[in-house]
């Protein structure tokens, strides 16, 4: 029978110990290539951000921004906080819908904004334009809008309500699709 001292047996405890500790961080420990997004979560995200798509002679046409958005390659959407798109019209004015929260679908073709949606027409108390809904498809490239839910509009002291809108907001004109109802103040 080998007989071992306690010094030798000690040291190789010890080199068993060592070996199982490096081999145990070398399958746990991820290599820098590892480092890839999940595909069921966020893979990016930007806080306080502007995007602004300019027309063909250099000049802003409509403009995205809000205080946070993460992106979600999987589902192809970003979510945004407090988002507000902003449409420039030739003639100088500008056309302001935002929300709490909303969604960014496909590269920014379409943006959903949710939650006490408030569209301004700034100007003077006579020409400023304040529409209120829940819900609005924003469609920037066209300079679109639409809703299917309530909205109340207000320019000075009148005040129009509907169920459904759309907005084509280069041009100013809104059209509300049905029971809508108006009061005006002479």
């Amino acid at each position: 029978m080998i007989s071992l001292s306690k010094q030798t047996i000690f040291l190789l405890v010890l080199l068993l110990g060592a070996a199982m500790s490096w081999w145990a961080m070398s399958i746990t420990e991820p290599s820098p290539d590892s480092f890839t997004a999940s595909k069921e979560g966020p893979d990016h995200f930007m806080v306080n951000f502007t995007a602004t798509k300019l027309n063909d002679s250099g000049k802003p046409e409509h403009r995205l921004q809000a205080e946070r958005m993460t992106h979600y390659p999987n589902e192809k959407h970003s979510d945004v906080i407090k988002p507000q798109v902003i449409f420039f019209k030739e003639d100088g004015n500008t056309w302001i819908a935002e929300a709490k929260q909303g969604k960014v679908l496909g590269d920014g073709k379409e943006v959903i904004l949710m939650d006490d949606v408030n569209i301004v027409r700034p100007g003077t108390p006579e020409t400023k334009v304040t529409i209120v809904t829940k819900n609005l498809r924003v469609v920037p490239k066209e300079n679109f809008a639409e809703t299917k839910n309530n909205i109340v509009m207000q320019q000075n002291e009148n005040t129009v309500t509907a169920t459904g809108m759309e907005a084509y907001f280069t041009i100013g004109k809104i059209q509300l699709i049905s029971e809508v109802r108006g009061w005006y103040v002479q």
